[in-house]
């Protein structure tokens, strides 16, 4: 059996990260110019939070962890303790690619494309309590291994500004008359499939509960079919055996966001569709100065 208490840090470390990034860039042709780079960044001891008194599992000969009906708590005397340690880690990669055309010809335009990957071993920010990103093993940080909450693997932007000509027999409209628009385009943030009750046994006590199910045999685990009825197949996830954590990693499956309802979207960040448009008019009042010189 574990010991009592073994999740707890008495010596936090600080955390740090290390950056590094090269960039090349190319003029194509005249006020055209591609930017290539890459970048990268790693965390170092960075904070976890985990729910450090849960029930004592006994390890079994193949090395799982098994929640008798009779655990005791780790430390029996309390209920649900948040317990902060600073031993995870993150990597960040990205490729970015920028085209961008200077003001040439009354257009000017700029597109850039981002292929990126985070991974870390668990996501909580700053604040305690405004993240429930909690392990569903307090001991295995190498369970939580996994694509990072706010990882976004693609991320496209364009955006342009095109001054229009004046208009024939139109000269109260004058020129300097723009045009501009923006687009983005993004793949959605990775979340993890919950079992959504306490199949181990573990005693969970800190929050919403992070156990997760296990992989069917032959499945992956980013199971995803598409369409607001059945984002992903929950076929390819079944409950593990009472007593045990399920096998699933974290964050397996990539969003539009969390959803529930057995892969049902039940609502959207925003509303499904969004047009806007703006106008901006700037009147300019322009007067003749006369310079008068005289003579002394």
């Amino acid at each position: 059996m574990l010991g009592r208490l073994d999740v707890v840090q008495y010596r936090p470390r600080n955390p740090y990260t290390l950056q590094y990034n090269l960039t090349v860039q190319r003029e194509l042709w005249r006020n055209t110019a591609l930017t290539l780079s890459y970048a990268g960044e790693r965390g170092v001891h960075l904070t976890r939070l985990i729910d450090a008194n849960q029930a004592l599992p006994q390890v079994l000969a193949d090395g799982r962890k098994f929640f008798p009906a009779n655990s005791p708590e780790r430390n029996p005397s309390f209920t649900g303790i948040r317990h902060k340690v600073t031993d995870a880690n993150s990597l960040y990669q990205a490729f970015h690619v920028l085209f961008e055309r200077r003001w040439t010809r009354g257009l000017q335009l700029k597109t850039s494309y981002v292929y990126s990957q985070n991974i870390d071993e668990g996501s909580l920010t700053v604040t305690q309590g405004g993240d429930n990103d909690l392990p569903q093993d307090p001991d295995s940080r190498r369970a939580e291994r996994g694509l990072s909450n706010y990882d976004l693997r693609h991320r496209f932007v364009v955006h342009f500004t095109h001054e229009l000509p004046a208009l024939p027999g139109a000269s109260w409209l004058g020129r300097g008359w723009q045009w501009n628009g923006v687009a983005t385009l993004a793949s959605g943030n990775p979340f993890s499939v919950l079992v959504g009750f306490d199949r181990a046994g573990a005693r969970f006590q800190s929050g919403t509960n992070p156990q997760r199910p296990d992989l069917v045999a032959g499945r992956s685990g980013n199971s995803v079919l598409g369409g607001p009825d059945r984002y992903f197949d929950p076929r390819a996830f079944s409950l593990p055996d009472p007593g045990f954590y399920g096998n699933l990693g974290r964050n397996t499956l990539i969003g539009p966001g969390p959803v529930g309802s057995a892969g049902r979207i039940t609502a959207t960040a925003t509303t499904s569709r969004q047009l806007q448009f703006g106008l901006k008019l700037m009147f300019l009042r322009f007067a003749a100065l006369r310079a008068i010189s005289r003579r002394w």
